[in-house]
C-alpha cells in the first residue's frame, strides 16, 4: 500500500559565501511502509521574511517593558499589513478584548472608522514632527 505524506518545515543553511539563508521546504513524500519511493516539492528562500520577523521580535522585546509600564493604552500596528502586533494591558482593560482577539488582527477591530490612509497620514505627521524636533 502506497502512502502520500505532506511535509512543511523551515530550516537554515550556510552558503558558500558564509551567509545564513532561511529556507522553507514544502514537499510530498510517497512511501510504502518503511521505503520512500519519491520526494517532490519546492524549496523557497524566506530569508527576508525571517529577518524581518527576528528584527520585529527584538524591537518588541526592547520596548515591551516600557509599553507595559505606561498608564496609557498602547497599540503597535504593522503599517504595511495593518496587523496589530502588540498591545499593553491597558488596551485590554479599556476595550475588553483579549490578547488572542487583538494580536495579529487587523487594526479595524479597534478602529473601524479609520481608513488605511488616515493611519498613513498620522504616521507621516508623527515622523515629520520627530524629524523637526531632531533638527532643532
Amino acid at each position: 500500500m502506497e502512502f502520500d505524506t505532506a511535509i512543511s518545515d523551515k530550516f537554515q543553511i550556510i552558503t558558500a559565501t558564509n551567509r545564513i539563508k532561511h529556507l522553507e521546504c514544502v514537499c510530498q513524500v510517497d512511501h510504502q511502509s518503511d521505503k520512500i519511493n519519491r520526494i517532490y516539492g519546492s524549496i523557497k528562500d524566506v530569508t527576508h521574511e525571517e529577518e524581518r520577523i527576528i528584527k520585529l521580535e527584538s524591537v518588541v522585546q526592547k520596548y515591551a517593558p516600557v509599553c507595559s509600564s505606561l498608564q496609557k493604552a498602547i497599540v503597535i500596528i504593522e503599517t504595511k499589513t495593518g496587523k496589530i502586533t502588540d498591545c499593553n494591558n491597558q488596551i485590554y482593560d479599556l476595550t475588553a478584548f483579549t490578547q488572542n482577539e487583538l494580536i495579529n488582527s487587523n487594526y479595524n477591530v479597534l478602529f473601524p472608522s479609520l481608513s488605511k490612509i488616515d493611519i498613513d497620514l498620522n504616521i507621516s505627521f508623527t515622523k515629520e514632527t520627530i524629524l523637526k524636533k531632531k533638527r532643532r
